[in-house]
C-alpha cells in the first residue's frame, strides 16, 4: 500500500516530502548539538566555545576547561575515572609495591588496574620500569636531574634547561628502557614547580601531549571561594587552545595558548587536619605528612590512625563521585608509604591506601582505575558508563604477556656520578653500558659529564 501511495504522488509532492524529511533531520541534529554544548558558567576559559571545541563539536583534540561532564549529561551516567600516580625513579623496593597493587586490584571488566609513573632518570631502574609499561601502565617524564634547589635552579630555568630536562628524560626512557617512541606523552614538573610559558613551550617542542603539574583548589568540589554560594566543582581535563585564568598553587602559570596540548588539573584534596593547620594539598605527602599525633593534629594512635586515613580518602573520593565525577587523582611518592611505620611489613599510610582501593574496586559501581593518557583518550571519545567495558578493550593489559624487549637487563656501574661525585648503578635494557653516566645534554653517555656544555 505504501508503494502504491508513493507511486501516486506527483514529482512536486515527492520533492516536498523529501525536503520536509531533511528539515526534520536537521532540526533533530540541531537539538542534539545544542544539548551537547551547554556553556559552563564557572569555566576558567571564558573565551572557549564548546560548539567548536570538544568531542561533540566534532573536534576531539580540543576541550574547554569545564566542570561539566564531556558527555554533557548528568554525572550519574558517567563512569568515575580514578588516577593513581607515583613520582620519581623505579627501583627494586618500590617495584614490589607497585606490582602488588597491579596484581591485587581489578577494574569492572576483571582486568588489572593501570597506573601512571612519572620517571626521573637519576637512580631509575629501566628494566623494572619496562616491566611496568609492558602491563599497560603508563610511563611519563619527571626530569633527568630532579635538582632539589627550587629557587636556584627551577625558578630561573630558561629555555635550554627546561627543554633538556624534558626532552632528555623522554629519550632516555626510550633508549634505555626500550619504550617505543611516542609512548611517553605526559610530564609532571619536579616539586610541581611549573615554569610558565617557557616550560609549556618546551613540552610542545619536545612532542609531549599533556602536563599534570598544575594544582587547583579554587576549582574543586569542596572549596568555597569568597563571595560564592557553593564550590565551583572539579575540572575535567582540557586543552590550552584558549587562555585560562586557572590559578597555579605552585610555580608560574602559562599566559599563552598551546593548541591541542592537554592539561590534567591536579585537584587539591581537602587536608583532613584541624582548621588551625589545614591547607589545600595536591600530593598525599603534603596532605598528611607523617600523620602526626600532636595536639594540633588528629588525636589518633596505633591502628586508629589508619581508620582516620581511610575515612578521609573515602570522603575525598565521594567529593567527586557524588557530584560531577571529574577524574579523581591520588598522587604520591613511594616514600609516603614508608612513613609512620607500624611494623617491617607495612605502615598506616600503606594499609589505609590499600583498604581504600579495596573499597572503590569492590563496593562502588562504575569506578575505573586507569592511566592519565587513558583519561585523555576518554575525553576525546566520551562514553556512558554501560559502554565502558567494550571501550576499554584497547587499554586492557595483554592476557598473554608479549615477548619482552628487555629479556636480559644490564647493570652498569659508574664511578663518578654528575650529581654528587659518588658511584652510581644504572640497570638498562640495552648493551653495551654507556661510557659515562647519561645526564642532561649527554643522553648517550659518550662525553665526560664535566665536559658537557
Amino acid at each position: 500500500k505504501i508503494q502504491l501511495l508513493w507511486r501516486g504522488l506527483s514529482d512536486n509532492m515527492v520533492l516536498r516530502v523529501l525536503v520536509l524529511v531533511a528539515a526534520c533531520a536537521l532540526l533533530a541534529s540541531a537539538a542534539v548539538t545544542s544539548r551537547k554544548t551547554r556553556d559552563d558558567p564557572t569555566t576558567p576559559q571564558p573565551d572557549c566555545d564548546p560548539t567548536t571545541c570538544g568531542a561533540y563539536a566534532g573536534n576531539p583534540e580540543c576541550a574547554c576547561a569545564s566542570t561539566l561532564t564531556p558527555l554533557d549529561d548528568d554525572a550519574e551516567y558517567v563512569p568515575q575515572l580514578v588516577v593513581l600516580s607515583f613520582d620519581d625513579a623505579v627501583n627494586a623496593e618500590n617495584y614490589v609495591f607497585y606490582q602488588e597493587l597491579i596484581d591485587t586490584y581489578k577494574n569492572p571488566n576483571g582486568f588489572n588496574i593501570a597506573m601512571t609513573y612519572f620517571i626521573t632518570h637519576k637512580y631509575n631502574d629501566y628494566s623494572l620500569m619496562y616491566k611496568l609499561w609492558s602491563q599497560k601502565n603508563e610511563i611519563a617524564a619527571h626530569s633527568v636531574s630532579h635538582v632539589p634547589d627550587i629557587p636556584g635552579y627551577w625558578r630561573p630555568a630558561g629555555n635550554d634547561t627546561w627543554f633538556s630536562e624534558i626532552y632528555d628524560t623522554k629519550k632516555m626512557i626510550e633508549k634505555y628502557g626500550r619504550i617505543p617512541e611516542g609512548e611517553v606523552k605526559g610530564w609532571r614538573a619536579p616539586f610541581l614547580e611549573t615554569g610558565g610559558d617557557v616550560m609549556f613551550q618546551a613540552l610542545q617542542d619536545a612532542g609531549f601531549e599533556y602536563d599534570c603539574s598544575i594544582s587547583t583548589f579554587r576549582y574543586s568540589n569542596w572549596y568555597q571561594n569568597a563571595g560564592e554560594t557553593a564550590p565551583r566543582g572539579a575540572l575535567y581535563p582540557y586543552t590550552m587552545d584558549y587562555k585560562s585564568d586557572l590559578e597555579c598553587s605552585v610555580g608560574r602559570c602559562p599566559e599563552k595558548t598551546y593548541p591541542g596540548f592537554w592539561v590534567m588539573p591536579m585537584t587539591d584534596l581537602n587536608d583532613p587536619r584541624p582548621p588551625t593547620v589545614r591547607a589545600p594539598c595536591n600530593m598525599l605527602g603534603s596532605c598528611l605528612g607523617g600523620n602526626e599525633t600532636s595536639p594540633d593534629y588528629w588525636t589518633c594512635k596505633d591502628d586508629e590512625c589508619k581508620d582516620n586515613l581511610v575515612r578521609w580518602l573515602k570522603d575525598s573520593f565521594h567529593n567527586h563521585y557524588d557530584t560531577n565525577r571529574a577524574p579523581f587523582g591520588l598522587y604520591a611518592h613511594y616514600s609516603w608509604f614508608l612513613l609512620d611505620t607500624i611494623s617491617e611489613e607495612g605502615s598506616r599510610n600503606r594499609d589505609a591506601y590499600k583498604e581504600f582501593l579495596d573499597y572503590i574496586t569492590t563496593s562502588v559501581d562504575d569506578v575505573w582505575i586507569v592511566s592519565l593518557s587513558t583519561v585523555l583518550e576518554y575525553m576525546k571519545d566520551p562514553q556512558y558508563k554501560e559502554d565502558m567495558e567494550d571501550w576499554m578493550e584497547p587499554y586492557n593489559p595483554p592476557i598473554i604477556p608479549p615477548t619482552s624487549d628487555c629479556p636480559d637487563p644490564t647493570s652498569c656501574f659508574f664511578e663518578d656520578s654528575p650529581f654528587d661525585g659518588n658511584g652510581v648503578y644504572m640497570t638498562i635494557c640495552t648493551r653495551p653500558c654507556p661510557q659515562y653516566y647519561p645526564w642532561i645534554n649527554n643522553i648517550d653517555g659518550n662525553i665526560p659529564n664535566d665536559m658537557v656544555i
